[in-house]
């Protein structure tokens, strides 16, 4: 794909360059995953609408260069701002951890919307309220299969050592039924093993995982990890 693009977009990634610019790793529903270089971002926030932050929304039109690894940004606005997540550290963790999987399962350059639809709708349930739980667990199944690594929940709950019992729930909540709830064990076993899986896909552990394990085991990521904000970031 080359030329002008314009684009619904999830920023994914950002890094400092030079002392006013950010190099900014976006989602696009149209041209999958990108990244541009956003002038002036870390010094002014009114060209933009708002902060260049991880997990907010963007409208931007994108000069596509093949073969570049950053391609030109010709306009972009904030359209969805975060506010409950930025207040609440487990909240970024989760957030972290779910950006981190998008990243390595997004290719670059290649529009995949139903990936842009999971990430995005993933991100607007945790800004309106905590989700480190069932719902997580069935969004990284579906993100799975969306990447090509569909795993049957028999296998999953063999995995993880469940018993006939819990064995049968994980299957209905795989299934999508929402009164399903695993035990606090076995909701444990399930994510060591989505964490397990995780690295075989993408080869290496995920840097958000043991954050994310803490704040899904019921734990305080703030007291337990006191400088996990320095961690995400």
């Amino acid at each position: 794909m080359n030329g002008r693009v314009r684009t619904p977009a999830l920023v994914l990634h950002t890094r400092a360059l030079q002392e006013a610019d950010l190099i900014v790793e976006c989602l696009g529903e149209k041209i999958g995953r990108f990244s541009v270089v956003a002038r002036g971002a870390r010094k002014s926030q009114r060209r933009f609408g708002g902060p260049l932050e991880l997990g907010t929304r963007l409208d931007v039109e994108v000069i596509v260069h093949p073969g570049r690894d950053l391609h030109g940004l010709r306009h972009c606005e904030v359209t969805v701002p975060l506010r409950a997540i930025r207040e609440d550290l487990d909240r970024i963790i989760g957030l972290a951890y779910i950006l981190e999987l998008v990243r390595h399962t997004a290719r670059e350059g290649m529009a995949d919307p139903e990936l842009y639809g999971l990430a995005v709708g993933i991100v607007d349930a945790l800004e309106a309220t905590p989700l480190i739980g069932e719902a997580l667990i069935l969004w990284e199944l579906a993100l799975m299969a969306q990447a090509g690594h569909q795993t049957s929940p028999l296998l999953l709950a063999h995995e993880a050592g469940f018993g006939p019992a819990t064995t049968a729930l994980f299957v209905r909540l795989a299934k999508g039924d929402p009164t399903a709830q695993l035990p606090e064990p076995a909701h444990q076993a399930m994510r060591a093993v989505l964490s397990r899986r995780w690295q075989e896909i993408i080869g290496r552990p995920l840097r958000s995982a043991q954050l994310l394990n803490a704040a899904a085991s019921g734990l305080s990521a703030a007291a337990h990890f006191p400088h996990a904000q320095n961690e995400v970031n």
